[in-house]
């Protein structure tokens, strides 16, 4: 390994090495003839990994006031629906400047419940008397789709849109096809309140993605669906 006056020497495992500046090791083939140089560093976690540090941003009395909420996040705008003695509106801010927010009421064809829009290819989805509605601003809302009774939107991997109805999980790319999704057990235990949904890549092959979509069925029984996508068709 090299010395910190530039010379190498061989390493002995009664060594003690400093590696507050990284430290270059040569490794040599039993021949001498091919060697290969590393340069090692040793990473030292400066924050407590189980500690989680929340910064006030902003104090906005208004937002302890607010009912159903969900904040989503496009690009770096972020939408925060929320609804307030009936009348739903959408606070818009920025990952920029999350200090400030902007209020604007809800038009159109209004979402049944704010808290169960989801973000898919650059617009916004939920539910309203079975139809599916979108918006692509947050603000003025109006129907996508009323092929289906739609009961509320779950979910979206990358290139799939994941809608809940009576008869079952139905999935659709662009809205003209609908397939309903093959269940390993009855629709009734498919969640119906409190649910989240989770989509991500695989670590080892990035053509498929996982979705988990977890929640409370209709006589509240916890359950979790889990499925494994092929995003390349």
């Amino acid at each position: 390994y090299r010395l910190t006056s530039g010379n190498d020497t061989l390493y002995s495992l009664s060594d003690s090495l400093d590696f507050t500046n990284p430290q270059i090791f040569t490794c040599y083939a039993y021949s001498g003839k091919a060697k290969k140089t590393y340069t090692v560093r040793v990473n030292v976690r400066k924050v407590d990994p189980d500690h989680f540090v929340w910064n006030c941003v902003a104090e906005n009395a208004e937002f302890a006031a607010l009912e159903r909420l969900k904040l989503l996040r496009r690009h770096s705008d972020l939408f925060l629906f929320a609804e307030k003695e009936g009348n739903k509106s959408v606070f818009l801010s920025s990952t920029n400047s999350a200090e400030a927010w902007k209020v604007q009421s809800l038009r159109g064809d209004v979402p049944d419940d704010v808290s169960q829009i989801v973000c898919y290819k650059e617009a916004f989805y939920a539910t309203k008397n079975g139809a599916l509605v979108l918006s692509v601003d947050g603000i003025l809302w109006s129907i996508a789709s009323s092929a289906h009774f739609f009961d509320f939107v779950i979910g979206c991997s990358s290139n799939l849109l994941f809608v809940k109805s009576p008869d079952g999980l139905l999935n659709t790319s662009d809205f003209l096809t609908w397939t309903f999704d093959e269940l390993d057990s009855s629709v009734d235990l498919l969640p119906n309140t409190d649910c989240s949904f989770v989509c991500t890549p695989m670590n080892f092959n990035t053509n498929f993605e996982y979705v988990l979509w977890a929640g409370r069925t209709a006589d509240g029984q916890n359950v979790l669906w889990k499925n494994t996508l092929d995003i390349t068709g």
